[in-house]
């Protein structure tokens, strides 16, 4: 990789002038889009393994791992970012991410690669669906069925109040899962 960059560079550094950008400039883009996303990827898979080395370690089952420490760390980022959105004044654009990110990863995350294992098996993907599934979507249920419900009746105004509510649902539902994936009840 060293060595690629190194040659890389040395052509736009020799093909390159001061007062004019480089006639393949566009392409940069594309491929610091694709660097990007395969760094991205490569670093998020070694998160991933990493905590699971740690669990192993610590003796923590996948389920806690799952539902805490990679949930906090994949969402922390929209977070930080939802945040600073409304805080510029852009709060449509930020609830909109709080829906439309987890939809996105939701539908291509999980429907992508299905549909490509279905096309290349020819056979529907089985899903093992546990108390702890059922748990997972009754939690993911209410606290939509909620918003769907409160936001329309506060006329979309999202008071602080109404967060504290969903925070208390995400607690609640934190618990019932973390309970459930550890076979307490």
């Amino acid at each position: 990789m060293l060595l690629i960059g190194t040659v890389m560079s040395s052509i736009s550094w020799l093909q390159s002038k001061n007062d004019s950008p480089p006639r393949y400039h566009g392409i940069f883009a594309y491929v610091g889009f694709i660097v990007a996303v395969v760094w991205t990827y490569t670093v998020a898979n070694e998160i991933v393994n990493l905590l699971q080395t740690f669990g192993a370690i610590l003796n923590v089952s996948n389920v806690i791992m799952g539902l805490t420490f990679l949930a906090w760390g994949n969402s922390i980022g929209d977070v930080v970012a939802d945040v600073a959105l409304a805080r510029q004044g852009f709060p449509r654009m930020s609830l909109s991410a709080c829906f439309g990110g987890p939809l996105f990863n939701l539908l291509i995350g999980i429907g992508l690669p299905c549909t490509i294992t279905i096309i290349k098996t020819g056979k529907p993907v089985q899903v093992a669906f546990t108390h702890l599934e059922a748990v997972l979507c009754a939690g993911l249920l209410v606290s939509l069925c909620l918003s769907f419900i409160v936001i329309p009746l506060r006329k979309f105004q999202m008071t602080p109040a109404y967060g504290c509510v969903l925070v208390a649902v995400y607690c609640v539902f934190l618990i019932i899962s973390l309970l459930t994936g550890l076979n307490v009840i």
